[in-house]
């Protein structure tokens, strides 16, 4: 009898695991119900984050130049299409006026910008006029504003970045650092051949007081070496938490000075970033999980309602990878957008036939609509190619934070008793 008793209780105790187990599966997702159809319910998800829960959020990217005082040999804007000019007054009186119709209705809870160009920071003067406006505006009616910049960094001056914290709400930069000196000074170079290494390294030390620097480091077969001993050079300066380095992959947009044969393949880009993180985590440098793919409803802001580019011109676009390219706008800030194919393929856009019958859609969801776009084949993101190694590593990223953890509370205790 005890024996039976002994018995039941652990098939009790099995059988709570089981369904405690299949029961957490099925609530985050694992474990899909068969009468449930996923690719609908991903669709669903994906409409209501774009025309619903995300049209409550204006956002711009606003190019207030498309002039810039480098030459950098892999710029995708160094396209002869692109008109270089500066907003003027009059665009800028027309922007605030479009962002005023936007918040009119009320539906509007969140408003971002993001400062774009060419270099934005050699209009300064739009970026604080057109700053002070919105921050009226939103305090009219009540709408948060916060607002980021992507600059190459060689205007970012101490004065400068204290300003953007202090009146324009700026709180966040990307600058670009391609490695270490003789690797950097040969991409990232002014237009007179001149270098940008040390000049971007002191307005870093200079503005990571007032704002969160992510440097972004351009990588290919020639410099990813380069790329490591940057992230150690940032180290030894005591630079562990700001900036925030990461590295990107140079890409052929068939519109640059730069030789393409130097451009990582995705399963070598994946390789080389993974062990990049493994590194940076033995450091202690970065937090692992930032890596770690997770679920999304769509994939880019370009996709969701009430996202615009706007360009110098006030000409309206949804990618910044167009901005300047008249033929791939759909309108302009005076007069309103237009429903045009232009606008309608961003908006109604869906994972590629193929990217439907893959594994990890529900953590990207078919990847970049540009590099579709233009290239009729999506592009899987870096760790799909490696991601058995990322997922390791996010376990043991999860397992040291654990005994992390369990070491905090036990000091704890033995400081309570």
């Amino acid at each position: 009898m005890d024996c039976a008793r002994i018995w039941f209780a652990g098939y009790t105790i099995l059988n709570w695991l089981v369904n405690f187990r299949r029961g957490l599966l099925f609530n985050t997702g694992y474990i899909i119900p068969k009468k449930h159809i996923e690719h609908d319910i991903l669709r669903v998800r994906d409409l209501t984050q774009r025309f619903v829960t995300g049209g409550s959020m204006l956002s711009l990217t606003i190019a207030t130049s498309l002039n810039c005082n480098m030459a950098c040999t892999y710029c995708y804007e160094g396209r002869s299409a692109i008109k270089k000019k500066d907003m003027d007054d009059a665009v800028q009186a027309d922007v605030v006026d479009f962002v005023k119709k936007h918040l009119e209705n009320g539906n509007i809870k969140q408003f971002h910008v993001s400062w774009y160009g060419g270099e934005p920071l050699l209009n300064k003067d739009a970026i604080y006029n057109l700053s002070s406006e919105f921050k009226k505006l939103c305090s009219e009616k009540n709408v948060g504003y916060h607002a980021s910049i992507t600059t190459n960094g060689i205007l970012l001056d101490y004065e400068t970045a204290k300003r953007l914290k202090d009146d324009c709400a700026v709180t966040a930069a990307q600058v670009t650092v391609d490695g270490m000196p003789e690797h950097h000074d040969a991409r990232r170079i002014f237009l007179d051949g001149k270098g940008s290494f040390d000049i971007l390294v002191n307005n870093i030390e200079a503005s990571r007081e007032f704002l969160q620097i992510a440097v972004r480091v351009n990588v290919d077969k020639e410099n990813a070496s380069s790329a490591v001993e940057l992230k150690k050079y940032f180290a030894d300066k005591g630079w562990k938490d700001n900036p925030y380095v990461y590295p990107a992959p140079i890409r052929d947009y068939g519109n640059c000075n730069y030789n393409t044969s130097c451009i990582f393949s995705g399963n070598d880009f994946a390789r080389f970033e993974s062990k990049q993180i493994e590194e940076s985590y033995a450091l202690d440098e970065r937090n692992i999980m930032r890596v770690y793919p997770r679920r999304m409803d769509y994939f880019c802001g370009a996709q969701r309602l009430n996202n615009f580019v706007i360009d110098p011109e006030g000409l309206l676009y949804s990618c910044w990878n167009d901005v300047g390219i008249v033929d791939q706008s759909f309108g302009d800030v005076k007069n309103g957008y237009d429903l045009n194919e232009n606008y309608t393929k961003w908006l109604l856009s869906e994972p590629s036939p193929k990217c439907r019958e893959c594994q990890f859609l529900p953590v990207c969801q078919g990847g970049c609509p540009h590099d579709f776009f233009s290239r009729g084949e999506p592009t899987c993101l870096s760790w799909v190619h490696d991601y058995k190694n990322r997922l390791k590593l996010a376990y043991k990223d999860h397992i040291s934070k654990k005994n992390s953890e369990s070491s905090e509370v036990a000091a704890q205790c033995q400081c309570g008793a």
